[in-house]
């Protein structure tokens, strides 16, 4: 049955990596593009410094919600988020 035009689909299926930890983070929606410093190597990632992507200038990033909808989402509007992987664990916004 389809989803009424007014329903919200809750749950992220994924989204932009606004993510971070204490030595590295990924801003890939900064004012002017990706925010990179330090040793950035082309993967994304950047030294953090300590920052969040927030404090490095991030300003929004795209969520596709499991209705497979994608949104712009801005920095007023995102929740911090603890992820964890086979690497261990780090902090998201979303």
């Amino acid at each position: 049955m389809p989803w009424p035009r007014t329903a919200r689909a809750v749950g992220v299926h994924f989204d932009n990596q606004n993510d971070w930890n204490s030595s590295w983070l990924t801003v890939p929606h900064g004012s002017r593009g990706q925010v990179r410093s330090g040793s950035y190597k082309g993967t994304g990632i950047t030294p953090s410094g300590g920052k969040n992507p927030k404090e490095m200038g991030a300003v929004g990033g795209n969520l596709c919600t499991l209705d497979g909808a994608v949104t712009w989402h801005n920095v007023a509007q995102w929740k911090t988020n603890y992820l964890i992987f086979s690497g261990g664990g780090h902090w998201g916004f979303w």
